[in-house]
């Protein structure tokens, strides 16, 4: 869901329209809903806390290779994003590796592998990282690219 118009901040399934009304899919077959109440906590949409703002999110991502061997991001948004990796040992390469490293102001982590085997790699939602947060790729004897999502309030 990386173009919607509207994100759910609290739950992953609501379904409202722009006029703000509970609109479930056909295929739900729950308990009848007041049209003004919220399905999740009941209470009149103006005082409910599980709202739906509308936000969109903007793919972001960052490459090395041998050419470039270090590359610097920030995260940016108004939700912590989940970081997936995708690497790739070039042709002769003897010892590859990747290295991720999330800093924010209170911590830093690491993320590196060492022994690649040879082929296309992806590891998905292994880490995270908060919005001010800064991560570093680095690579050697391969390629890769840090991929991420960021939430932006419209």
């Amino acid at each position: 869901m990386c173009c919607s118009r509207h994100t759910p901040v609290c739950h992953p399934w609501a379904w409202r329209h722009e006029c703000c009304h509970y609109h479930p899919p056909a295929w739900f077959t729950g308990p009848a809903v007041q049209p003004y109440l919220c399905p999740l906590c009941g209470q009149p949409y103006h005082l409910c806390c599980c709202s739906i703002r509308p936000s969109i999110h903007v793919h972001q991502e960052v490459s090395a290779d041998t050419a470039n061997p270090s590359r610097e991001a920030f995260i940016g948004g108004s939700r912590n994003v989940r970081l997936t990796i995708e690497y790739m040992p070039v042709t002769g390469a003897t010892t590859p590796s990747v290295k991720v490293v999330v800093t924010d102001s209170s911590d830093s982590s690491e993320w590196n592998v060492t022994t690649i085997p040879a082929g296309y790699h992806v590891k998905e939602d292994f880490a995270s990282a908060a919005p001010g947060s800064t991560v570093k790729l680095e690579v050697k004897e391969c390629m890769a690219r840090l991929r991420w999502c960021e939430a932006l309030c419209c």
